[in-house]
């Protein structure tokens, strides 16, 4: 599976803006052209918020109907995000096991390890990347 678009979705206040913009700025660098989608309520805090990326070493004009990666970081969003992940895709959330999906207690880990939990949150949706990147190439170089 190559990943190409992400979906993080969470609570207003989580870091999802940040981890998309770090995530962007990241991909722009390595030469992908992106196209990004905030989407947010008018809340200091609590709202419903996504940052959906699709990034191509071709120019990328629009968003998919469904995507690669899903990065959730409240339970409320993952039920209502994950109808936009691919049949192929991975969802990595701290709320439910999915199918095609991780669990990780972002949580947890982020208070055992003193990491501030967006942070942890954003290097387990580069991980997904990364893994997924090793795959792809990997089976590329045996046909």
């Amino acid at each position: 599976m190559k990943i190409e678009s992400i979906l993080i979705c969470g609570q207003a206040g989580q870091g999802i803006q940040t981890i998309g913009y770090l995530l962007s700025k990241i991909l722009i660098k390595h030469g992908y052209y992106i196209f990004a989608w905030q989407d947010f309520q008018s809340r200091i805090r609590g709202g419903e918020s996504s940052f959906r990326l699709v990034f191509k070493d071709v120019p990328v004009y629009s968003l998919p109907s469904k995507f690669d990666l899903i990065l959730s970081l409240d339970e409320n969003n993952t039920k209502f995000y994950s109808p936009l992940l691919k049949d192929s895709g991975l969802i990595i959330s701290d709320s439910e096991n999915f199918e095609n999906g991780i669990k990780i207690s972002f949580e947890e880990i982020a208070q055992k390890n003193f990491w501030r939990k967006n942070l942890f949150q954003f290097c387990c949706c580069w991980s997904g990347l990364w893994y997924s990147w090793v795959r792809y190439y990997n089976f590329r170089r045996n046909f």
